[in-house]
This record gives structure tokens, C-alpha cells and sequence, in this order.
């Protein structure tokens, strides 16, 4: 077992080296396309990007290849661990912990999709007509952006897996999920008034941000209910 996890490992650590090469290796590509997404977000302004330094742009090719390197070789990663973990479960556990992997790896990309195609150019749109009078003039650093991509997109990824996470935990601890009915509004109306600090001042966003919390929060109470039903399900065959 020892061994055969030496060279999960190993496999691993080949596989994330050459991913990043080769995400390295088109790092100029990855570094236009965000780069062109952001810039759906300036709107008609034509602004141009900018560097301070001479190793700044390097710097963010390099971050930009780190963090595609490791979507693309996510799914190997989940598949090492699962082949690792079967042996040890019984054909239904298998066969639910292959779908728990594949939603991780649904969940990060799809994340991913709707990070950069949709909320990034939102947030930005917001941010650059704050300047309705034009008093001042903005000027987008390379690096600055790409660390706000790669910012944003890994707090969605995290996001994106709490039903999944609350899933885990309610399999390694005694938790009710009947508990959140009882405080569901509460819930509610808690996170309007998280959405109401987190997002920019404007009433639309911020109804927007609301939205999605309480989608997230009703994911993962379908979650634990689901959980729920199959772990009293499984108890009764036993």
C-alpha cells in the first residue's frame, strides 16, 4: 500500500511537471485570452495594458501557467486518488465516490466558465464606469489583473464546492439537515445582508450576489438531504 502510494505520487508530480510545461510553454496564449476577456469588461473604452517592470509580464505568464497547469491536471489527480481508495470499498462505495469526484471536477470546471465568461467582465464593467464624470484615468497593470483573475477564480472553486464539502462532513460527523429548515429564513436573510457588504454599491449586484448565496445555501442543503436518505437507506439493508 505504501508503495502503490509512492507512485500515485510520483505519477502525479510527473504528470502536474509536464502540465506545466506545456501550459508554460502557451503561456503567451493563456495571457492574451484572459487579457482579452478583461478587456470585454472596459466596455468601448479602449485601454490599453500596461507593465511597470520588465519581469512582470514573465511574473504573470508564470502565475497564469501555474494555475492553468493545475485545471488541466485535476481530473488525473482525483483519478489517483480514486484508484487508491477502491480497493478498499465495496462496489456501491466505489461507485459513489466516482461520482463525488466527477462533480468536484464538474463543479471547478464549470466554476471556471462562469468566473471568466460572465462575472469577470460584470465586475469590471461595474468598476470602470464608476467614472461617469471622467476625473481620473485608469490604467491596468498586467500583473494586477491576472493575480484578480486567478483571486476570483480560486474563491469560486472553493464556493463551488461547499455541497460537496458539507457532503464530506456530514458523512464524518452526526449532523441533522432537517436542523436548516427550522432556520431557513434566517438563513436567508443573513446572507442579503452578507451580499449586502461583500458587493459593490449597487442595488442590482448586490440582488445578483444575494441570488447566488442563497442558490449556494439551497445546494447544499439538497446536498445533505440527499446524503441524508441514502445514509438511512443504507442502514436499513444493513
Amino acid at each position: 500500500m505504501i508503495n502503490e502510494a509512492k507512485y500515485k505520487l510520483y505519477y502525479s508530480f510527473i504528470s502536474t511537471l509536464f502540465c506545466f510545461c506545456v501550459c508554460f510553454f502557451y503561456k503567451d496564449v493563456f495571457l492574451f485570452y484572459h487579457l482579452k476577456l478583461c478587456q470585454t469588461g472596459f466596455g468601448n473604452a479602449k485601454i490599453p495594458f500596461v507593465t511597470f517592470h520588465v519581469t512582470e509580464t514573465f511574473y504573470a505568464m508564470a502565475t497564469l501557467g501555474i494555475y492553468m497547469s493545475f485545471i488541466a491536471v485535476l481530473p488525473f489527480w482525483l483519478y489517483c486518488i480514486h484508484t487508491f481508495l477502491r480497493p478498499s470499498k465495496f462496489q456501491k462505495e466505489a461507485f459513489v465516490q466516482c461520482v463525488y469526484f466527477c462533480m468536484i471536477a464538474f463543479l471547478c470546471y464549470s466554476s471556471y466558465s462562469i468566473t471568466v465568461y460572465t462575472l469577470l467582465p460584470t465586475i469590471l464593467e461595474f468598476f470602470i464606469a464608476l467614472d461617469t464624470l471622467q476625473t481620473w484615468q485608469h490604467v491596468p497593470r498586467v500583473l494586477d489583473y491576472i493575480f484578480f483573475i486567478v483571486s476570483l477564480n480560486a474563491s469560486m472553486h472553493l464556493l463551488s464546492q461547499l455541497p460537496l464539502l458539507s457532503v464530506y462532513c456530514f458523512s464524518l460527523f452526526s449532523f441533522k439537515s432537517l436542523d436548516l429548515t427550522h432556520t431557513r429564513k434566517y438563513w436567508h436573510v443573513c446572507l442579503l445582508c452578507i451580499s449586502a457588504f461583500i458587493s459593490p454599491p449597487d442595488v442590482g449586484l448586490q440582488l445578483t450576489c444575494s441570488f447566488c448565496l442563497i442558490c449556494l445555501f439551497e445546494c447544499v442543503y439538497a446536498c445533505l438531504f440527499i446524503a441524508n436518505m441514502y445514509k438511512k437507506t443504507f442502514f436499513e439493508n444493513c
